[in-house]
Formats: structure tokens, C-alpha cells, sequence
């Protein structure tokens, strides 16, 4: 065994199976843990490396994984998954399940990425998974789709076009493909799926926007409502949180996790920037 990887197996290794502590006090609302519970480190090595001595003599790492952030998560089996974006240091993301018992530490990623479908449009990046057990039984996958602008000039390498990818799953490994999500919205972002079925019907939580980064006069987070998740179309999309001037969310908000049902009503987790 070479031995950089005598040494990454054992970093690793230790890495996996640290405890996480809750630092105190805190501030009374929620958590927070002295690590990450998901760092790049946290991927599998074979991942990341060749580990065949012929072809890799000098143990060089052949695909960089710069960051494991946005994570969607979601209970299963007595379990907590994590689906993390895990973004290569090409740029280029792709989905992988870590899971942990305690939800706070000993992440392990599963042995292989998730292989996501796609449409007949193909997907030139996707990322930023929300994921929701639904009522109807099946556990849903909303997610960024981002492709290249096809209005745009050949020379214009850097405009694009984010809608929402939709897939569907019973255990994570296996995921069927539906059509994107449409709505009137130009370009869409964190969308999130409600658990439980809005007048019998399928209800969004969406972030329209005018342009890929940019909300322009979009923004905000808006909920609609759609008749079926295999042709998931919101006619009617209301703006319910408004961007606000000098606040956390001016520039654009969004809602994070699917909404949590408690004694008290449903709680939501937004983000803005």
C-alpha cells in the first residue's frame, strides 16, 4: 500500500467515526455542533483517487472535490440521509447519499453517487436537492436543472437557465424522472414540495426569478398548485414572502427544507440574501 493512502485511509477513518459536540449554550431556538456534519474530507477516497499503483504511482488525487453543501435530508429506515450537493473543483456537481444515525455525525457516503435520469433536455448541471416524503406515498426530489441559454449568442458562455428537475423515488438509489417543473416564471429556483396534498392537488413553495442570478422583478417565495407530479404545472403562482429593502432578504429568499409539521401549525426554514 502507497503510503499517502496508508495515511488518507487513516485520516479518514478517524474523520468517520468522530463524535460531533453541541456547543453550548446556544441560543435557545436551535443547535449548533463544533463540526460540519458533511465535509468534502467525507467522501469516499476511491472517489477521488486512483488507487491502482501502475496508473497513479505517486498517489495524485485525479478528481478534486471542492465543497458537500445544500444538502437535501430526509429520515428512512430509522436513519438520517443527506442528499449533498458535491461539487468537483470543475465546477460540475452531482448528488450523493450520506447517511448517519444520529443526524449530527458519522456520516457515511454511500458507494456510489446517485445516477439521476434525465430528460429529453439534458442537464448540464443539477444541484440543490429539497426532498420531501410525500402523502401520495413517494419520496420527491425537486432540485435545481441548470442548462445554457438558448437565446443567447455562441460567444455567450456564461448565461443559463435554472428550472426545477423533478424525480421521484421508494429508497433513494432508484430514481424515476419526471418532466420539469412549469410554471410562468422564467427561470426558478428552490422549489419545495408540501408534504401533504393542498385541495387535493400537489403545492409548491417556488422562487421565480427573472434571470439566472439575479431576481430582477421576481424573487420572493411564491406557492402555486398542480394537479399531477408527472406533469407538474402551476397556472397560478402567488408571491406569499416578498423580498423587503434593508433586510436579510433584499436581493432573494427562499425556502429551505421541506415545511415540518408540529402541534403548532407548519414550520418553515427560509434563507435570504
Amino acid at each position: 500500500m502507497h503510503p499517502r493512502l496508508r495515511t488518507l485511509m487513516k485520516e479518514q477513518a478517524e474523520l468517520l467515526t468522530r463524535k460531533n459536540v453541541k456547543i453550548q449554550p446556544g441560543n435557545g431556538i436551535y443547535d449548533r455542533y463544533q463540526y460540519p456534519v458533511v465535509t468534502a474530507a467525507h467522501t469516499p477516497i476511491l472517489w477521488r483517487y486512483d488507487l491502482n499503483h501502475t496508473t497513479n504511482p505517486f498517489m495524485m488525487e485525479r478528481m478534486g472535490i471542492n465543497a458537500t453543501f445544500n444538502a437535501g435530508a430526509v429520515e428512512l429506515n430509522g436513519r438520517i440521509h443527506v442528499l449533498v450537493r458535491v461539487e468537483g473543483t470543475d465546477r460540475k456537481s452531482f448528488l450523493a447519499v450520506a447517511e448517519s444515525k444520529s443526524g449530527v455525525d458519522e456520516f457515511r457516503f454511500w458507494d456510489q453517487p446517485i445516477l439521476m435520469p434525465e430528460t429529453d433536455d439534458p442537464d448540464t448541471n443539477i444541484y440543490d436537492i429539497r426532498v420531501v416524503k410525500h402523502e401520495d406515498g413517494w419520496i420527491y426530489g425537486t432540485f435545481c436543472t441548470e442548462r445554457k441559454d438558448p437565446k443567447t449568442p455562441t460567444w455567450d458562455t456564461s448565461s443559463a437557465v435554472a428550472q426545477c428537475g423533478i424525480a421521484r423515488t421508494r429508497d433513494l438509489q432508484n430514481w424515476e424522472r419526471l418532466p420539469d417543473l412549469k410554471t410562468k416564471s422564467p427561470q426558478q429556483r428552490n422549489v419545495v414540495l408540501h408534504p401533504e396534498f393542498v385541495n387535493g392537488k400537489y403545492a409548491f413553495y417556488t422562487r421565480p426569478q427573472d434571470e439566472f442570478i439575479q431576481a430582477g422583478k421576481g424573487g420572493g417565495i411564491g406557492w402555486g398548485l398542480a394537479p399531477s407530479m408527472e406533469n407538474a404545472v402551476i397556472d397560478d403562482e402567488t408571491v406569499i414572502d416578498e423580498r423587503v429593502y434593508h433586510t436579510i432578504k433584499e436581493v432573494k429568499n427562499g425556502l429551505g427544507p421541506a415545511p415540518i409539521n408540529t402541534e403548532q401549525g407548519w414550520l418553515h426554514l427560509a434563507h435570504g440574501v
